[in-house]
């Protein structure tokens, strides 16, 4: 591929800035209608709340989101954070 660049390089600008946003904001969404979808009906019904499986729902979209910034990343050869918010068109904050 034309643009690969250090996959380690490219996993460190996945992990800053508005990357992460990114991924909490999904990982908030996505795990939040995950855990009513999969442990409303017991939380109604009062067994609880099972945080163990709870912060798994939230955590496998964040590993989803982070792996999809990073392999885009990876495959452009985008060498900064500032370049690859811009270059992906996401504003940086």
């Amino acid at each position: 591929m034309a643009g690969d660049m250090n996959k380690l390089d490219a996993l460190k600008i996945a992990l800053s800035g508005s990357f992460v946003r990114r991924s909490l904001f999904v990982s908030a969404v996505v795990g939040t209608i995950l855990n009513v979808i999969n442990q409303g009906g017991a939380v109604m019904a009062g067994q609880g709340f099972e945080f163990v499986k709870g912060a798994l729902t939230f955590s496998v979209p964040f590993c989803v989101s982070t792996y999809a910034s990073w392999s885009t990343i990876s495959e452009r050869g985008i060498d900064n954070s500032a370049n690859a918010a811009s270059e992906l068109n996401e504003p940086e904050r």
